[in-house]
């Protein structure tokens, strides 16, 4: 079995604390404050203690009704940093769990991305995947199905990514 390390972000109507409250798939659930430098220290020591064998992280996107992002990198110092992951795997996945989902190269410019980089800097099997926010999520046990899968199929090495 994986060890998969599941967070996402705080904050009252988050959709990304309530999607890590959820799951029920064997993994290590941490929600990470919503403080840049708290975030990346809280998640850097939860990676440490439990040596995952990836870190999947998730937060709001504003622009998205109904479909989730697989991010590809992340932006720190004119340094962009890809993940060690498959994510043409992870869209697929998603996809024919038919939830909308696409690949994308803007992981944002604060939290998320931030989070991101902090976390490929010393792990680079770190995912991260924007979902809508809550407003934007017409079903949400639909998403939550979604992410319990992925998290089992990952878990379980039925997907290898």
């Amino acid at each position: 079995m994986n060890k998969i390390l599941f967070a996402g972000f705080d904050g009252i109507d988050n959709p990304a604390r309530e999607l890590v409250g959820a799951v029920t798939a064997p993994c290590r659930r941490v929600v990470l404050p919503n403080d840049k430098t708290a975030s990346a220290e809280l998640l850097k020591a939860e990676t440490a203690r439990f040596q995952p064998d990836i870190v999947l992280m998730t937060g709001q996107k504003p622009a998205i009704k109904d479909k989730v992002s697989v991010e590809l990198c992340a932006k720190s110092s004119g340094e962009t940093l890809t993940t060690a992951l498959d994510c043409e795997t992870v869209r697929d996945f998603i996809l024919s769990r038919g939830y909308a989902c696409y690949i994308s190269k803007n992981c944002g410019t604060s939290y998320c991305n931030h989070i991101y980089a902090e976390c490929l800097r010393v792990f680079p099997r770190g995912l991260f995947i924007h979902i809508p926010f809550k407003k934007n999520i017409t079903d949400f046990a639909k998403l939550k199905n979604v992410f319990e899968q992925l998290v089992t199929a990952l878990n379980q090495h039925i997907l290898t990514i």
